[in-house]
């Protein structure tokens, strides 16, 4: 399944098992694993609970694909942001370029990073001073210093792991 989605002002799709929450916030659910092509302007990030993503930027547009499992999924974009690859699966959203170098992540922040990554192959985006994330709606998303708000994320994924 294929969704194509353009924020300008408001987000508008094409496609099939999507549901726009917001002005930047699509809501997909799918039976079978999905593609869903964003395009907005390149100072915006789209970040999703999805497995994968790729970022192209053309002319003055950027185009983030990503691939996502079967089930419910959640997509943001974010206005005025930088996404910073850190290491394998494991980026930055902020305010500022390379805020990579500025990152030591929390024990539960690693713990977190270490079960998206092994158990469901996803990313981890950490936020650092971005306010839009939305961390509630997309599990793997966390507010870098917020201790209580990791643990409960990472002891709610846990649990579906146990108990699917």
């Amino acid at each position: 399944m294929f969704i194509k989605c353009i924020k300008k002002e408001e987000i508008s799709c094409t496609g099939e098992g999507y549901e726009v929450l917001s002005n930047n916030v699509v809501r997909l659910i799918t039976e079978y694993p999905s593609t869903l092509l964003m395009t907005h302007s390149p100072n915006e990030c789209t970040i999703c609970t999805g497995l994968s993503f790729q970022v192209l930027v053309w002319g003055d547009r950027k185009h983030t694909l990503w691939y996502m499992g079967a089930g419910e999924n959640y997509c943001v974009v974010l206005g005025d942001c930088f996404l910073d690859f850190c290491s394998s699966e494991l980026y930055v959203v902020s305010n500022s370029p390379h805020a990579c170098r500025e990152l030591e992540l929390s024990n539960c922040e690693r713990d977190l990073y270490d079960l998206l990554k092994s158990h469901y192959g996803k990313p981890l985006f950490v936020c650092i001073d971005h306010k839009e994330c939305l961390q509630q709606l997309i599990h793997n998303v966390v507010y870098h210093g917020l201790e209580d708000d990791c643990l409960g994320k990472l002891n709610k994924i846990k649990r579906e792991i146990i108990h699917p």
